[in-house]
């Protein structure tokens, strides 16, 4: 299985919908030809309870056309879906802008949050903005580390301090020493029927971001569906 870290949104999903609430992770090349890929809404919360089979706080599910997510599920589950989008974006075009200072540079969280919070609009109190800015900056410099070096899941030996961390495997499957039990399907039988559901593998939240959910990916090739699960390591 051919992976490929940090693909573009839109190689992942086939419109902006979701632009801001999920970060693509990577994208795994299946014997088929099929792409499927590992997403996170890590730092974006979410609500108990959802109007849509096709996502809640535990999981969520695509549809896959021409190696694209489609999403059809509820969009209010996503605490300030409204607005994430435009906040996104405006800290998308600072970091891109400033990349060269980030890499160099390496602000501590407090640094940072000061810096971009003075750019955004003022923000609905209900909305975490101080988490959805460092779940962002932990992504954004993890990508950029990586883009620049090679090197993966540097944000928490660089920026808070945690020691070098043994080499990943990016995406963790049955075959790994160090997998995590919660790929089984036995784990989540109560939640949805998986009988048709092959376990791609898993990618870990700490990883990508600095702490977070994990992304339990299975492929449903007859109806070329896939579903993530959230699992907490």
């Amino acid at each position: 299985m051919e992976l490929r870290l940090y693909p573009k949104f839109e190689e992942v999903f086939s419109d902006d919908t979701l632009e801001g609430i999920f970060y693509p992770l990577c994208t795994a090349v299946l014997p088929s030809g099929k792409q499927v890929h590992f997403v996170s809404h890590n730092g974006v919360w979410t609500a108990d309870e959802s109007n849509s089979d096709q996502n809640t706080s535990d999981y969520y599910r695509f549809k896959l056309i021409d190696n694209k997510y489609t999403f059809s599920g509820d969009i209010s589950i996503y605490q300030g879906y409204e607005l994430v989008g435009q906040i996104h974006k405006i800290l998308e075009v600072d970091f891109k802008t400033n990349e060269d200072h980030y890499f160099k540079a390496k602000l501590a969280l407090d640094e940072y949050t000061d810096r971009v919070k003075a750019l955004l609009p003022e923000i609905d109190a209900d909305f975490d903005l101080d988490t959805y800015i460092e779940f962002f900056y932990a992504y954004s410099l993890n990508k950029l580390v990586y883009q620049r070096t090679g090197q993966f899941a540097k944000y928490r030996q660089l920026i808070d301090g945690f020691a070098k961390a043994d080499p990943s495997p990016y995406v963790y499957s049955q075959t790994d020493a160090d997998f995590d039990v919660a790929l089984y399907q036995g784990d989540f039988d109560s939640l949805l029927d998986l009988m048709n559901y092959t376990p791609i593998g898993m990618t870990i939240g700490c990883e990508f971001f600095t702490d977070g959910n994990d992304c339990v990916l299975y492929y449903n090739e007859s109806d070329d569906t896939v579903i993530c699960f959230n699992a907490y390591s």
